[in-house]
């Protein structure tokens, strides 16, 4: 199942129930990752509408599914930025321009929360977050003390509360800035 989160302002329009659109039809195509236009393997599709260019189709690959991962749409603090993670595997997209994209440096993404009154898009993976503000990537951070487990926990005051776990000490708690993701 994915899960279209559009927390942040955005530009675009995106819809998740689209039949294949026909080989000689309209809209722009683009198979990630690559940003190519030539068809390649996709476990997942969408239609982006974004608010100046043309639509066009999104079509993406995933590693083979096993064990926890995200799966799902996320809008950006940037307003023309598209996030999507399917099985793990995480990309983020100009709308406006669908071959400027990144690969999300985390294998598997593991959870995508927004922090709107922060401006910041979280995502996890097993030892670590990343988190994407209104310029692109943020900060990120490995908790000292987290070797496997990470998971967000809360978040409160400016402060990101993770849990986790040490191959040393067992369970462990850290605390993060959101404002620079610096541990307490």
């Amino acid at each position: 199942m994915f899960e279209q989160l559009l927390s942040f302002p955005h530009s675009y329009e995106v819809d998740l129930e689209v039949e294949l659109p026909s080989v000689n039809g309209g809209s722009r195509r683009y198979y990630y990752p690559g940003a190519t236009t030539q068809a390649g393997h996709a476990d997942f599709m969408l239609l982006v509408k974004p608010g100046i260019s043309e639509p066009w189709y999104g079509f993406f690959a995933g590693p083979p599914s096993k064990g926890p991962h995200a799966n799902g749409v996320f809008s950006c603090p940037d307003p023309d930025s598209l996030c999507v993670v399917v099985s793990g595997y995480g990309y983020m997209i100009n709308v406006e321009e669908p071959t400027v994209w990144a690969q999300i440096p985390l294998l598997p993404v593991l959870e995508v929360r927004p922090v709107t009154d922060h401006s910041l898009l979280l995502m996890n993976d097993f030892t670590g977050v990343l988190a994407y503000g209104p310029q692109g990537q943020a900060w990120r951070v490995s908790p000292s003390k987290v070797t496997d487990d990470l998971v967000i926990d809360r978040i409160d005051a400016g402060h990101l509360h993770l849990r986790g776990y040490n191959y040393a000490l067992g369970d462990v708690e850290a605390v993060v800035h959101l404002a620079n993701g610096k541990e307490l």
